[in-house]
């Protein structure tokens, strides 16, 4: 069947479906205002192209890429916190609420099902590529350690903050990262939460295998489509090859990621079931990471962060230069001085689209840990 005579499966606006190539099928995020960040109703939606694409012959290689600013910013929290305010709980020997059975097994069902997205724990016959241009975080990253290939423009900034949400990289990123790049990197992503760029992914941590120079100052429309047309040329490259050797290929590699452990995913069921992470999903410290992350606002005249609650965790946030230019900053904790008289606050949907992260700008503002 050409790709002009495909019926796509029906998906909300939240989704793009295009046949950029013959046997090419790309698959873009499309909430560009939202940083493409995750919703139920987006994940099922991407489960079921997923599900059509894997049974249609026509399509042999999969494009996955985010419209706007980012890749995909991770779960929208706003989505997650208003469908779970409260969780089925049943009570530790010490005492504490932990995560009951059920709700445990919900998320490992999510797991089995794909991890987030349905893309970051999927096991795909075909090969999947993803074109990254811009923000890629928690999810996001933990998608693109699943993809086969990741072309990223070098704009583009990607981490798991996790930690400092006070949440977990739960969905197989974990195992992921720590076979690409081993323990002790692995680590420092994780354990600090800080992000890295697209440059630093690429040659340290082998988490991209193709960079495209994008400058900064690029629209997002040409970088993401200089990163597109780089992901789109690596899949005809793939579809000049036999399929049928192109899939034994990838179900071989497959194997042999998992010949260690038999599953690659065994350790983040094993790590749901285990009391630690029972706890801390119902826990004190969840609510407060993730309710300090919502109430993030922007102080202009010292470039700090304060939140409408004192957070126990670090937060990402943005500083305002210019009425045209921000730059971003991580890891930055609530200052007291901060809320002093002849300060402006700007709300962070406020906040211009243009980032500036050039050195200058880490040069002017050291006191910011900037990416």
């Amino acid at each position: 069947m050409s790709s002009s005579n495909l019926v796509m499966p029906k998906v909300g606006s939240h989704l793009i479906l295009t046949t950029p190539a013959r046997h090419v099928l790309q698959m873009t995020l499309n909430r560009p205002k939202q940083l493409n960040s995750m919703t139920d109703a987006m994940e099922d939606d991407i489960c079921r192209v997923f599900d059509w694409f894997e049974s249609e012959p026509s399509l042999w290689v999969i494009i996955l890429a985010g419209k706007g600013r980012a890749f995909c910013a991770g779960q929208d929290l706003k989505d997650w916190l208003s469908k779970n305010q409260t969780s089925d709980t049943i009570p530790h020997a010490t005492g504490q609420p932990m995560q009951s059975d059920a709700e445990v097994a919900k998320s490992i069902q999510r797991l089995k099902r794909g991890g987030f997205g349905g893309m970051s724990a999927r096991r795909s016959a075909k090969p999947i590529i993803a074109a990254v241009d811009g923000i890629c975080m928690g999810g996001g990253t933990e998608t693109i350690l699943n993809c086969d290939m990741v072309v990223a423009s070098t704009r583009s900034v990607i981490g798991l903050p996790e930690v400092a949400r006070g949440v977990v990289a739960a969905m197989g990123g974990i195992p992921r990262l720590t076979q690409l790049c081993g323990h002790q990197r692995a680590s420092e992503l994780l354990l600090l939460g800080k992000p890295i760029s697209a440059k630093e992914a690429h040659d340290r941590y082998n988490m991209v295998n193709h960079l495209v120079d994008v400058a900064k100052s690029t629209s997002e429309e040409l970088g993401q489509a200089a990163v597109d047309q780089a992901a789109i040329d690596i899949a005809v490259q793939l579809t000049h090859n036999s399929p049928d050797s192109v899939l034994v290929t990838k179900s071989a590699l497959v194997m042999a990621r998992d010949s260690t452990s038999g599953d690659i995913d065994a350790s983040a069921r094993d790590n749901m079931l285990s009391d630690r992470s029972r706890l801390l999903y119902v826990g004190k410290n969840i609510n407060e990471g993730l309710e300090a992350f919502k109430g993030v606002s922007l102080c202009r005249c010292v470039g700090r962060v304060i939140c409408q609650v004192t957070p126990r965790f670090s937060i990402t946030g943005a500083l305002l230069l210019t009425p045209r230019k921000s730059v971003h900053f991580t890891h930055c904790p609530c200052h007291r001085n901060a809320t002093r008289s002849g300060t402006t606050h700007f709300p962070w949907r406020h906040l211009p689209a243009n980032h500036d992260r050039s050195s200058e700008a880490i040069r002017r503002y050291p006191q910011c840990d900037l990416f």
